[in-house]
């Protein structure tokens, strides 16, 4: 038993030795490894502050985007409730401007309607209303709730026409201006008679001077002068009397003229409120119908082709506020971007800046992006976004070169891409914020 307790110390003893030369050898570090460390380390230290200063990349401001044209398609909108009572177009039908599309379900019949708005057409490009009769306009019925003001426009129209046909001071006038026409032709020859009776006078006062001048000297005798004396004053007469003839006819012409002028202003006044009342019935009967059109009537603003939706026939229920069709115009313009940038960051965005559009019906890994330059940027935010117009660089051709179809209102995501920002500034820009937060 002594023999196995010498055994184990000596073990014991010869463990401790080889920890105390594995110590010996671990504890030595060689300066060679440390010089080559910290020159590795410093160099690798140098290398990543050189390389994060350097470097730099655009900082990215997104947003949405939608990409459409300076004239989108016209969505035809329903007014009113009801059904479809007549769809007067096909699908990718040629439309112009104020046609009707379709019209919705009212007492009104379609085709008393427009034979309404032929008038309407007509009225409106009148010069003059006293040519009032070269508009056709007769009796329609079936109007719905344009009736009433039809109605009453008509009976404005008929009341002047017949006040016309039957006034008395229209009648009177025009037998006084009858009256004017014979009596200046009357004093015209009155005026010839009294201009020959004064160069009858003329004559007769020459003879009775040359008669006067003779009688003192003997050369005619007394009889003789008292002829020509005679002749003068009975000359004379006849010349007055003309000229007060023709005076009291020109007096008489003046008196008539008078009449017809205070016949002619109670008429004008008097055709005046019937002309007012034509105007007044003919702007209710527009306003009525302007009211028509716009609930029951679908039109077309502008000129193009029509694209019909979920509605494409007769007896279909519309609701207020449904898209019933579109109609798209024949004059495409090229494409461009509106964004709709909130106003967090919105101080980076500058015009002329570039931007990736990823499109969300052309997945941007197969199709590629849409490159384009910042135009404009509105002024001021309106419900806390700013708007912003891009050009597309290359149309509607993608970074991988291809050629997307243009769809209504395609949207996607804007990627503006800001200033260029270095590596090692974006690394620190926090820690200097913290360290200015708490100083």
């Amino acid at each position: 038993m002594e023999a196995n307790t010498e055994t184990e110390r000596q073990q014991e003893d010869s463990i401790n030795i080889r920890s105390n030369e594995i110590d010996d050898i671990l504890g030595r570090k060689p300066a060679w490894i440390l010089r080559r460390g910290v020159v590795v380390l410093t160099f690798i230290v140098i290398s990543l502050l050189i390389a994060s200063w350097l470097f730099k990349y655009p900082d990215i401001v997104t947003a949405t985007v939608v990409i459409t044209i300076s004239n989108p398609p016209e969505q035809i909108i329903a007014k009113t409730s009801g059904k479809i009572q007549t769809l007067l177009v096909t699908d990718n039908q040629f439309v112009k401007k104020g046609d009707y599309l379709a019209i919705i379900e009212n007492p009104a019949q379609i085709e008393e309607v427009i034979k309404l708005r032929e008038i309407i057409a007509q009225y409106d490009t009148l010069v003059d209303i006293n040519l009032i009769d070269s508009i056709e306009i007769t009796n329609i019925a079936n109007l719905g709730m344009l009736q009433s003001n039809y109605q009453a426009f008509l009976q404005a129209i008929i009341d002047l026409k017949q006040y016309n046909e039957l006034s008395f001071n229209k009648k009177i006038i025009e037998k006084l201006k009858n009256q004017v026409v014979l009596i200046k032709a009357y004093n015209k020859k009155l005026k010839s008679q009294e201009n020959l009776q004064k160069e009858i006078l003329n004559i007769a006062n020459k003879q009775y001077k040359r008669d006067s001048f003779l009688l003192g000297g003997g050369a005619v005798s007394e009889s003789e002068y008292e002829n020509s004396k005679k002749m003068m004053l009975s000359s004379k007469s006849s010349y007055e009397g003309a000229s007060i003839t023709y005076i009291n006819s020109q007096i008489q012409l003046n008196q008539i003229e008078q009449q017809i002028l205070e016949l002619s202003l109670t008429y004008d006044q008097e055709v005046k409120q019937y002309k007012d009342n034509i105007n007044t019935t003919y702007r209710l009967l527009q306003a009525s119908f302007n009211e028509w059109e716009s609930l029951y009537v679908l039109k077309s603003n502008y000129t193009g082709r029509v694209s019909l939706g979920n509605y494409w026939s007769t007896a279909q229920s519309v609701n207020v506020g449904d898209v019933v069709m579109s109609i798209i115009s024949d004059d495409i313009t090229p494409p461009f971007g509106k964004v709709v940038l909130p106003m967090q960051n919105s101080g980076k965005v500058k015009v002329g800046q570039k931007v990736n559009i990823k499109l969300l019906n052309y997945p941007y890994t197969e199709y590629g992006v849409l490159k384009a330059t910042i135009k404009n940027i509105s002024l001021a935010p309106e419900q806390g976004n700013y708007y912003i117009e891009l050009n597309l660089d290359n149309g509607l051709t993608t970074s991988y070169n291809k050629k997307l179809d243009f769809l209504q209102e395609m949207s996607g995501i804007a990627e503006i891409i800001t200033e260029d920002m270095r590596l090692l500034t974006r690394i620190f820009a926090p820690i200097k914020t913290i360290i200015k937060e708490n100083t």
